[in-house]
């Protein structure tokens, strides 16, 4: 055997490992950054298994239910200072092509450590200005003050649901222009009927995968 033929042995050993521990692991990452991780990372992994003819489990990645943590009030810009953001999947979401001025998205959602990871890869992967909120109460008065051009917002928040958030937008004429992706856990029916029918945009089921969110988003600003 020669070392070509011997490297490649053991990257599709470390392959098939990567995908094992994945799988693995996906049963004990309840948080949302943590599903966001796994998701990206076996995209990953997918693509590693194809290079070298390896069939990726087809598994599906289970997801624990959702552990909201408490709301803050202070509405800030993503910082550029990245989380534990593995390469692999950052490497794995297709970068945006910029024109122009950033649109402004303002990012609404109790969970911060979401927030963190959607924050930095909307900032390598994107071409929005994000702004994030974990108080609805608090973007709903600079969503009146200063209108963005996109939000994204989780449909189950404290303090005022993102349904209602989304009425209240939609009764003031010059908000009408705001595009709006609503994004929750409770994917049913019903709950994405009721949120299209309130005047959302698109509705998208929770945890994110990142590209689809990207291409959602992207198409409502096209």
């Amino acid at each position: 055997m020669n070392f070509r033929e011997n490297d490649l042995k053991m990257m599709e050993a470390l392959v098939q490992h990567m995908n094992e521990q994945i799988h693995h692991l996906s049963q004990h990452c309840p948080t949302p950054m943590g599903q966001i991780l796994l998701d990206e990372l076996h995209s990953s992994v997918k693509k590693l298994s194809q290079l070298f003819g390896q069939t990726v489990s087809s598994l599906p990645l289970q997801r624990p239910a959702m552990d909201y943590a408490a709301a803050s009030s202070s509405p800030a810009p993503i910082s550029s200072a990245p989380p534990n953001v593995p390469s692999a999947f950052v490497a794995s979401v297709p970068v945006a092509e910029t024109t122009g001025l950033k649109k402004t998205l303002y990012l609404i959602d109790d969970d911060k450590d979401a927030q963190k990871v959607l924050g930095y890869m909307f900032e390598r992967k994107s071409s929005f200005r994000v702004v994030s909120y974990t108080d609805p109460l608090q973007a709903w008065a600079d969503i009146k003050a200063n209108p963005p051009d996109l939000i994204l917002m989780d449909l189950m928040m404290p303090g005022i649901s993102g349904l209602d958030l989304l009425k209240n937008i939609r009764t003031i004429p010059n908000l009408n222009s705001v595009k709006i992706l609503i994004g929750s856990s409770k994917s049913f029916d019903k709950d994405r009927i009721e949120v299209l029918k309130a005047g959302a945009n698109d509705f998208i089921a929770k945890p994110y995968n990142f590209t689809e969110l990207l291409l959602r988003l992207n198409k409502l600003t096209s």
